[in-house]
Order: C-alpha cells, then sequence, then structure tokens
C-alpha cells in the first residue's frame, strides 16, 4: 500500500491506526501511528519529522558550543 492507501484503509482506522499529526508547509497530515497498542507508552507520532536542516543552530550553538562566529566562519568556507 502507499500511504494514501493505507490512511484510507477501513482495517487500519478501525484499528486506529492512524494519527493526524501537524506538518509547517502542509497542515494536518494523516500518517500512520504506532502497531502496538500501549496504555502507558503510546507511542504514535507527536510530530512530523524536521525538515533538512531545520534544527541545525540548536545543534551547532546548543549541543556543539559553536559562537555565531565560529557558525559564520564554517558557512563562509562552505562547510555548513
Amino acid at each position: 500500500m502507499d500511504t494514501g492507501q493505507l490512511v484510507n484503509d477501513p482495517h487500519m482506522n478501525s484499528r486506529e491506526m492512524t494519527v493526524q499529526v501537524e506538518q509547517m508547509l502542509s497542515g494536518q497530515l494523516p500518517m500512520p501511528g504506532t502497531i502496538f497498542k500501549m496504555s502507558e507508552t503510546p507511542g504514535d507520532p507527536l510530530n512530523a519529522s524536521p525538515f533538512l536542516g531545520e534544527h541545525n543552530s540548536e545543534v551547532y550553538t546548543e549541543l556543539l558550543g559553536y559562537s555565531e562566529e565560529k557558525i559564520a566562519e564554517l558557512m563562509d568556507k562552505g562547510i555548513i
């Protein structure tokens, strides 16, 4: 099945295996949820996948500790 068939499948919907996820450009998107239904840890996706490079700033500054100057230098050199 492709995604359209999957999210419109009567069996999938009867088992509540399709969830709605907010996507920045497209709005609400139906997505396949988890196949396992557990009360303590539901596991369904809460957010859409990030866009390529969407979290670069957080990674460079918060995780790697780069300064704005270091990031600008790397950008000037075409590294990032």
